[in-house]
Parts: structure tokens; sequence; C-alpha cells
């Protein structure tokens, strides 16, 4: 029963997959991505890995130090994962439960 599950779940997900795939023209895309300037790609993600460890400082200075940098940066990134994908804010009341968990 649990393999014909999963086969369902698979046949959705590769169904799902052809459907937004569909009309995309990667050749295209390739070719603009060759031009593009990858000091800029780089430079992009040095300066938000930045952010994200000056966010996981704020919090750690928040909580006055009583949680770790590799915890805050945890928490800050479920933040963040969370608000990417529901309305709100809620992912700062995920911070504060995954907070609570790991302290309890």
């Amino acid at each position: 029963m649990a393999y014909i599950s999963l086969l369902i779940k698979l046949i959705i997900f590769f169904s799902c997959l052809i459907y937004i795939f569909k009309d995309i023209n990667f050749c295209k895309i390739l070719s603009d991505l060759i031009k593009f300037s990858w000091l800029k790609i780089i430079m992009l993600l040095i300066i938000s890995f930045l952010g994200h460890i000056l966010l996981a400082e704020r919090l750690q200075f928040l909580f006055n130090r009583k949680i770790s940098f590799v915890e805050s940066f945890n928490a800050s990134m479920i933040c963040l994962a969370i608000n990417n994908v529901l309305p709100a804010k809620i992912g700062e009341v995920g911070k504060v439960i995954f907070i609570c968990k790991l302290k309890s």
C-alpha cells in the first residue's frame, strides 16, 4: 500500500514539473546566464550571506547571548523560510517556537 501511495505522489510530482517547464526555452536561459557577470552574482551571494549573519547576531544579542550563533542562525533561517510561505510575519512566531523548543 505504501508503494502505491509513493507512486501516486511521484506521478503527480513529475506531472507538475512537466506542466511547469513545458514552455521554457532552456537554451535562451543558458545563453543569458553565460553573458551575465558571475562576479556580480558572487558579490550578491556574499552580501546576502552577510545580511543573514547580521540577523543571527542581532537575535543572539536580543537573547543576551543565551543561545549559540548556530542556534540563532538556524532560527533566523526558519523565520525567513516561513515568512516566504505564510503572510503577516508568521515566521517571527516560528522563530520563537523554535528557540523555545531548543531551550526547553
